[in-house]
């Protein structure tokens, strides 16, 4: 790498990692393309003038899209590869042009760092309601933590990594990056206006080259679409990247294959169960090959980013004095609901209306509790329990 950047030219940003000053990290990205250097600007913490005079050793982040790893040379798997040493400070992003390497490999430093200061890193959204109340979303990409932290009646924290301590939450981040495949304004306002304004990275998104419309219907190019922009475009964000203690901490996944109610209150036994194990499922457009939901388990809905054990991030949570819930997006109708305002009911509204419970799956009665109706009304009243749709009724023994 060295020989091959002693003829390039590179781009070159000093920014921060984290919203909380006792809390945050220096990063210096080195990036050989310019939209990269703006996309990192935009989801990192740029430093303001003066603040990088005491930082004599930051983490470095190195991404040049030309480079090839050499497998029998590197010890690669191939010629693309994300390479990190924590002692060294060093990551070098070879050969992929997709921005996101950088925004994770941010993260997983993180991930590595905090909890050596008791404080727990998150693979989650965050939002604050009008009383105050922090609420966290967990979950994997596509699960809904864009979609569900962006509710106009709540303030947004950040909408995917962030970090709890004895401060309560805050962002990691000072951009956001949503997924934008069939975006539409009706669905999601919020985010749709962003695609409009002046500074947003879109990736893999399709434009005529004549009209230069855009069409998020489009994934020719890829079905994971993206839309990189400043946090401050949602107009509800919150001008710190910070909040209280969480009142509610939320657990999505994508449950495509109707296994789990659709929302349950976890006792913290089970919080730490869902949390270690992660059920979801894999869904088109995350990874390289899958086209269907593949059922699958990430740690701490965020395995390849948590460089230590998840004992480590699980003995972190603070949660056992929470009230937690599990929700099934796939079970919720999100494409239907659109946005996040589906949810502000279940905050506001008592917690009553008990189905009966899923005693083989150990889990309490889910909840039908001011449930909404899709604008379209296509979706039902109250959701149906997943077992509806199933050929048998399982018996309570699981069998």
């Amino acid at each position: 790498m060295k020989r091959f950047l002693e003829n390039e030219e590179v781009f070159v940003l000093d920014a921060f990692v984290g919203t909380h000053p006792e809390h945050r990290i220096p990063v210096r990205v080195i990036t050989q393309l310019a939209w990269h250097n703006l996309f990192i600007r935009t989801m990192l913490l740029p430093a303001k003038p003066g603040e990088y005079d005491r930082v004599t050793d930051p983490f470095t982040i190195i991404d040049l899209p030309a480079f090839q790893t050499s497998k029998d040379e590197d010890g690669t798997n191939g010629p693309t590869a994300i390479l990190v040493d924590f002692q060294k400070k060093l990551t070098l992003i070879a050969n992929t042009q997709y921005a996101g390497e950088m925004k994770k490999s941010a993260f997983s430093l993180m991930n590595f760092v905090l909890p050596q200061k008791g404080t727990m890193p998150m693979h989650a959204s965050a939002n604050i309601g009008p009383q105050g109340d922090t609420a966290v979303f967990f979950g994997l990409s596509g699960t809904g933590k864009t979609t569900l932290s962006a509710d106009s009646r709540r303030t947004l924290i950040g909408d995917d990594e962030h970090g709890w301590g004895a401060g309560g939450v805050f962002n990691f981040e000072g951009g956001c990056y949503a997924k934008v495949i069939s975006l539409s304004p009706e669905a999601e306002p919020e985010i749709y206006a962003t695609t409009r304004m002046f500074g947003t990275v879109l990736e893999n998104v399709v434009m005529d080259p004549k009209t230069r419309d855009l069409n998020f219907a489009d994934a020719t190019l890829a079905e994971n679409t993206r839309a990189c922009y400043p946090i401050s475009y949602i107009p509800n964000a919150s001008k710190s990247g910070m909040g209280g203690q969480p009142k509610n901490v939320v657990m999505l996944t994508y449950d495509a294959f109707g296994v789990l109610p659709p929302i349950a209150r976890l006792r913290p036994a089970q919080a730490a169960y869902y949390f270690l194990s992660g059920y979801t499922a894999k869904v088109a457009g995350t990874e390289i090959g899958v086209k269907e939901p593949q059922a699958t388990f990430s740690t701490c809905f965020g395995a390849p980013f948590m460089p230590l054990h998840p004992t480590v991030y699980s003995k972190l949570s603070p949660w056992i004095f929470l009230p937690l819930w599990a929700t099934s997006s796939f079970s919720l109708f999100l494409p239907a609901l659109g946005g996040g305002g589906w949810l502000s009911p279940f905050w506001e509204a008592c917690w009553g209306g008990l189905w009966d419970g899923w005693p083989w799956l150990g889990l309490p009665p889910s909840l039908a509790c001011a449930w909404p109706s899709s604008p379209d009304g296509s979706s039902p009243s109250s959701p149906p329990p997943p077992c509806a749709t199933w050929a048998c009724t399982p018996s309570s023994t699981g069998r």
